[in-house]
C-alpha cells in the first residue's frame, strides 16, 4: 500500500467512528460526522471530528481510506459498506455502541479475551 501523510506505523490504527454526538452512530453509512483517532497500546491521540461531506451521495469506505484510516468501529453495517472497506484495506468491528470515547479505549486498552 503507498505511504500517505496520515498512515501510521503497524502498531499505531488510525480509527475511524461514525458519530451521533459523542455515541457511536446506529448506522454506518448514514453518519454525517466521524471521530477519527490514532490509537496505540494504551495510548488514543489525534482525535478529531471531520464532517463527510457527500452523505447520502457518496462512499463514506472511500472518505475514510482517503483520511488513512484502517480500522472502523460501527454499530451497524451494511453489506455493500462492508465490502467497500474491506476491499480498501479497513478492518471492521461491529456491535460497537456507546460513548465514542470508551470505544477508542477499548481499541487502546483490550481486555483479556473471554474463553
Amino acid at each position: 500500500m503507498p505511504a500517505t501523510e496520515s498512515s501510521a506505523p503497524d502498531n499505531v490504527a488510525v480509527v475511524g467512528v461514525p458519530a451521533d454526538g459523542q455515541l457511536v452512530a446506529e448506522h454506518f453509512s448514514r453518519a454525517s460526522f466521524f471521530v477519527l483517532a490514532k490509537v496505540s497500546p494504551g495510548r488514543v491521540r489525534d482525535v478529531r471530528i471531520v464532517a463527510f461531506p457527500a452523505r447520502g451521495k457518496g462512499s463514506p469506505a472511500i472518505f475514510l481510506a482517503g483520511l488513512g484510516v484502517n480500522l472502523v468501529l460501527a454499530c451497524e453495517i451494511g453489506e455493500r459498506a462492508a465490502r467497500a472497506l474491506k476491499e480498501r484495506g479497513i478492518e471492521i468491528q461491529t456491535g460497537v455502541t456507546g460513548p465514542i470515547e470508551l470505544a477508542l479505549r477499548g481499541v487502546a486498552n483490550p481486555g483479556p479475551a473471554e474463553s
